[in-house]
């Protein structure tokens, strides 16, 4: 692929990614807090638009690379069912809206590295995310079950049985992931598209809501599978430093055990549009290519 073939490519993938974004995300002035207005398909068509590059062309990488990157931004967890059981309470509930707040303390981050072997562009991350998931507790639920051996109305809402279900410290993943990456305009700017799994750590915090004896969890756990595909690009600042853009959606299975015997299980999804920098052991040439 020659140098002006490479440059529409990055600037029809660029245009076509940014509208579809533009279109389906709006950010909240006042909470600072990244609004996706949609659940899985648009965000993978982005992923798609964003990554597609990456799978065009093949052959050699040049050296073998280790790139160690941290990166941060806007994240939105999507609302889920669960189901709670604590004593004589077994409750099932609908849709929970859930707050991520990722831009308050402890604010969204993460932190990864990858091994690029030798002559290859495919590359083997270990990435760590930290996600926060904190539930809307005034928001009108449908719930069915007991509560204390009563049933339950059908809506209700959140704070009639809880007075705090949160990840606040995070539902954590580590996964380990494949990734490749293919240059565009330039061998500065590249394209990558990964996928991957692993595990999470949540910190589970879950008080009941006039519960006595009061008793409340509130420590890490391990839950999973966790599962999670990404798409970005990258740009080559310096021959060891480089800034990356990307969309990432992650999904996990949490099931904690609750005090005083019990569980409280979900599977969360979070949208994530993260970037930051990237330090690389090998030096790469800047100059653009033709």
């Amino acid at each position: 692929m020659h140098g002006g073939q490479r440059r529409r490519l990055f600037a029809e993938t660029l245009v076509i990614g940014s509208a579809i974004l533009i279109a389906c995300v709006t950010t909240s002035l006042g909470g600072a807090r990244l609004r996706l207005p949609f659940e899985i398909y648009p965000g993978a068509i982005y992923l798609a638009l964003l990554s597609w590059p990456a799978f065009l062309t093949s052959g050699g990488g040049g050296g073998a690379d280790l790139q160690l990157a941290a990166y941060g931004g806007p994240a939105h967890t999507m609302a889920s069912g669960l189901t709670f059981r604590h004593g004589v309470t077994d409750l099932s509930f609908g849709a929970i809206a859930w707050k991520g707040q990722p831009f308050k303390p402890p604010i969204y981050y993460g932190v990864r590295g990858i091994l690029w072997p030798a002559n290859a562009w495919q590359g083997i991350m270990a990435d760590f995310t930290h996600i926060k998931a904190k539930a809307v507790l005034e928001s009108v639920v449908d719930q069915s079950g007991m509560r204390d051996g009563t049933p339950v109305p059908s809506q209700e809402k959140l704070s009639a049985t809880f007075d705090k279900l949160e990840f606040t410290h995070g539902y954590n993943l580590l996964t380990f992931n494949l990734v490749r990456r293919r240059p565009l305009a330039s061998e500065k700017l590249l394209a990558y598209v990964g996928a991957g799994a692993g595990v999470a750590i949540p910190h589970v915090e879950v008080g009941r809501a006039g519960f006595t004896p009061k008793t409340r969890t509130s420590e890490y756990q391990l839950a999973g599978p966790a599962l999670q595909v990404l798409g970005g690009m990258e740009w080559r600042v310096t021959p060891h430093i480089s800034l990356f853009v990307e969309y990432k959606l992650s999904c996990s299975t949490i099931s904690g055990a609750v005090k005083g015997g019990g569980s409280v299980e979900t599977n969360l999804c979070t949208h994530q549009l993260l970037g930051g920098p990237a330090w690389h052991l090998k030096a790469r040439a800047t100059e653009a290519t033709q």
